[in-house]
């Protein structure tokens, strides 16, 4: 059976090296793995349900926040059966 669009193999059966750290995308922009803007992924952040760590050397004003990938997606599958169940 096909679906539309077409279901992509995942990116470790590509050859694909998946990251497990992520930045948070430029504002306006989408992350490409999940298609979540920004907010969307620093409100996950802030809620507690993924996990991120912030790397701000002492003394500076701005550091970088890096996301879990693996439990960005482990979210977002336990989000889809839930939301989803088996019939």
């Amino acid at each position: 059976m096909r679906t539309w669009p077409p279901v992509p193999e995942p990116a470790a059966a590509r050859g694909e090296i998946v990251p497990l750290w992520i930045r948070l995308p430029k504002q306006g922009e989408a992350e490409p793995r999940t298609g979540l803007a920004r907010g969307v992924i620093s409100r996950l952040c802030a809620e507690g349900r993924v996990k991120s760590v912030s790397l701000q050397e002492k003394g500076m004003a701005r550091g970088v926040r890096l996301v879990s990938l693996p439990s960005l997606l482990e979210y977002l599958e336990r989000l889809a059966a839930e939301q989803n169940p088996p019939k």
